[in-house]
């Protein structure tokens, strides 16, 4: 599967693009990762994580410098979901720390773009999606369903 890149220039600039995307855990991560890089709408993000991980989030002020130290964050296109099990995502934080700005006019293989961080998202039996944890893949039999 290809994936195209994009660059984030500002909180708004992502929050306008996510608005427009349909399948919801990129919406999340891209809200999400934008709530953590802002600081300023941490109070919310206890409603967007799972139970299971509340302990592990803490105040969020890891999750806010593991994004910040993120050298021109970008995010992936789409939310991967996990081999047989369609009720994880996984949303990509993609860093491209380079000195000129640049846009990727094709799409590119994900195998070749590097993430930085990886945001696994969940949907619950309810059939919301909440996300579970920031940093590396969490398998389907790790995660909270």
């Amino acid at each position: 599967m290809n994936e195209s890149w994009r660059e984030v220039k500002s909180d708004a600039e992502a929050e306008e693009f996510a608005a427009g995307i349909e399948d919801f855990p990129v919406r999340l991560g891209m809200e999400f990762c934008s709530a953590l890089k802002s600081g300023d709408k941490l109070h919310l993000l206890p409603a967007a994580v799972t139970p299971e991980s509340r302990d592990y989030w803490g105040d969020f002020q890891w999750a806010v410098e593991k994004v910040r130290s993120i050298q021109r964050l970008g995010y992936g296109s789409i939310a991967d979901r996990a081999a047989g099990e369609d009720r994880v995502a996984y949303f990509k934080l993609i860093s491209k720390d380079i000195e000129e700005p640049y846009q990727v006019n094709e799409d590119v293989p994900m195998v070749m773009i590097d993430a930085a961080a990886i945001l696994t998202i969940v949907q619950r039996p309810d059939g919301q999606w909440r996300v579970h944890h920031l940093g590396d893949y969490v398998l389907p039999e790790d995660a909270p369903l």
